[in-house]
């Protein structure tokens, strides 16, 4: 299901390469999250195809967790005063840009430029 958003998506693409959350993990949440029904019909709907019950369960597992540590990382470095509060304020501005340019076509120099931009927004942020 990812594989067929990646194709369209070259921002998508760059920010699964700077995160912590494989495709294949975020493959199986995305099926996980946009169809309902039987367990069986999910594990056809992967890009790898045909899975098992067990395979799919841990990958999705591990995927969910990794997102749920980006976020305790977070809170880790704000409470270590590594980030300040504003740099929650500062992700509304990251959110901003992200809705602004979901689902739009761009070019790798856009892609670049938004990535330049991110990163100068978390650079910003880190109090070191």
């Amino acid at each position: 299901m990812l594989k067929e958003i990646l194709k369209e998506d070259k921002l998508l693409e760059r920010l699964i390469d700077n995160g912590n959350v494989t495709i294949r993990q975020l493959d199986y949440i995305i099926v996980r999250k946009k169809l309902t029904g039987k367990i069986r019909d999910i594990l056809i709907q992967t890009d790898k195809g045909k899975i098992s019950k067990a395979a799919y369960s841990i990958t999705k597992d591990r995927g969910i967790n990794n997102i749920k540590k980006s976020f305790y990382t977070l809170i880790l470095a704000y409470y270590l005063d590594i980030i300040s509060k504003d740099s929650f304020i500062a992700l509304e501005k990251v959110i901003h840009i992200i809705n602004n340019v979901r689902g739009r076509t761009l070019t790798e120099e856009q892609v670049d430029n938004i990535i330049k931009t991110l990163e100068n927004i978390f650079d910003q942020l880190i109090n070191v």
